[in-house]
């Protein structure tokens, strides 16, 4: 964390319905409990699936990043995005996948 804002960092899930509920439970503790500014994430770009996920969670892309021998996708949300951002369907999924 600095000046408000944070690396999202990387987490492994055994399955995507985790990776689902993790990113939006992460994003919620760092808006709601940490009251950070900003979080944003880089993802290798041939990484395109974990990446292109995070465009469902209101992430806007903001660059690249040259990390030796290989290109990163560089991805912001802010908190004013988060607070705005309709996760309806994100929860709906939760829910569901909760319930078996």
């Amino acid at each position: 964390v600095k000046n408000d804002k944070a690396e999202f960092g990387r987490y492994i899930c055994q399955s995507p319905a985790q990776a689902i509920e993790s990113e939006f439970l992460l994003l919620k503790y760092a808006f709601e409990v940490m009251n950070l500014k900003a979080v944003y994430c880089r993802t290798k770009r041939i990484n395109e699936r974990v990446w292109k996920q995070h465009y469902n969670f209101g992430f806007l892309d903001v660059g690249e990043e040259l990390m030796e021998d290989f290109m990163l996708n560089v991805q912001e949300i802010t908190k004013e995005q988060f607070l705005n951002f309709d996760y309806s369907k994100i929860l709906k999924l939760i829910t569901r996948i909760a319930s078996r």
